[in-house]
């Protein structure tokens, strides 16, 4: 007598579903890793494009002229260069170099970003005080976002 050596079709069933139950429980954790992971990296890159900015006004007295979103102040090439200027942001949009343009004498922006406010806020809370209308890290009208460096 020959013995079937082959899962049946409830077995499966039951394997797949167990799958998909497991999936459904880590595949939000992942998700929240990710989007932290990119927190922490466009603060990492914030950090040190702020820094170069300062690090440039105290050599030269005075900050770069104001430029748009996505250009690269030239003046600043030697001081950015870790940070790929022209390129999305971690968290998507263009960076933006603002002197004397807003409310503000100078700040690093974050221009058109797909971040949802929530996240904006998130990040606003590490920096600074949660809130996207006040303190440091503001927005600054539509879909960007400014790190005021001085006001």
């Amino acid at each position: 007598m020959k013995t079937n050596r082959s899962f049946t079709l409830v077995e499966m069933v039951i394997v797949a579903g167990i799958v998909g139950l497991l999936a459904a429980i880590t595949l939000p954790g992942f998700l929240r890793a990710r989007v932290r992971a990119q927190n922490a990296n466009f603060l990492n890159d914030l950090r040190v494009a702020t820094d170069a900015f300062v690090l440039y006004s105290l050599e030269n007295g005075e900050y770069p002229a104001a430029r748009n979103a996505g250009e690269e102040p030239v003046e600043m090439r030697d001081y950015l260069q870790r940070l790929v200027w022209n390129e999305s942001t971690p968290i998507g949009g263009l960076w933006d170099w603002d002197n004397g343009e807003y409310w503000y004498a100078a700040g690093l922006a974050v221009s058109d970003t797909t971040a949802a406010a929530t996240r904006m806020q998130d990040i606003d809370a590490i920096i600074d005080d949660g809130s996207l209308g006040s303190g440091f890290f503001q927005t600054r009208g539509g879909n960007a976002y400014v790190y005021i460096i001085e006001f």
